[in-house]
């Protein structure tokens, strides 16, 4: 009798671990905010999240990166300069906030290519302001350039990115 206990224990253990990456991915999509309620020890949920971060759907990314910034943030330090490409400027800023406000220097090159071609001033003044956190000399010298900008969201992230490196060095 015991043995058919555990039988029937395991058995249901079995379904019941199958069934977790069906409810985080359905928690994403429904963007629930009780992060507290998922469970970050299985590779599953942290491939479902990485994978959470290419939707096109705004509000998830932006709901995966949260997550994974509070739990797994080396899995996202290597993600972050991939979402520098994303189609969404609004998460192209959120991911250079986070990369600035980790100071992921590995991501500087990433930030620079996004420069060369970023459409979104809103963007554009946060890669500014990451760059001059995470990037060299020379990088200090390019974002000056952009002090005359005629968009007030550039000049600013320009602005507040010089100012935070004159911090730095002084």
């Amino acid at each position: 009798a015991a043995l058919a206990v555990t039988l029937i224990w395991v058995g249901l253990a079995a379904a019941m671990g199958g069934m977790y990456p069906q409810a985080l991915a359905l928690a994403l999509s429904r963007r629930r905010s009780d992060s507290a309620a998922l469970i970050f020890d299985e590779a599953a949920s942290t491939e479902i999240l990485l994978r959470e971060l290419s939707s096109p759907r705004v509000d998830s990314v932006l709901y995966a990166l949260n997550l994974l910034e509070s739990a797994r943030p080396q899995a996202l330090n290597e993600a972050l300069p991939g979402l520098l490409q994303h189609p969404d400027a609004t998460v192209r800023r959120e991911a250079l906030q986070i990369i600035e406000r980790r100071r992921l220097g590995a991501a500087a090159p990433a930030v620079r290519r996004l420069i060369d071609m970023e459409s979104s001033a809103e963007a554009l003044g946060s890669a500014l302001s990451a760059l001059d956190v995470i990037g060299d000399e020379d990088d200090h010298n390019r974002i000056a350039t952009w002090m005359d900008d005629p968009r007030p969201a550039v000049r600013l992230g320009a602005v507040a990115g010089l100012l935070r490196g004159a911090g730095q060095s002084g």
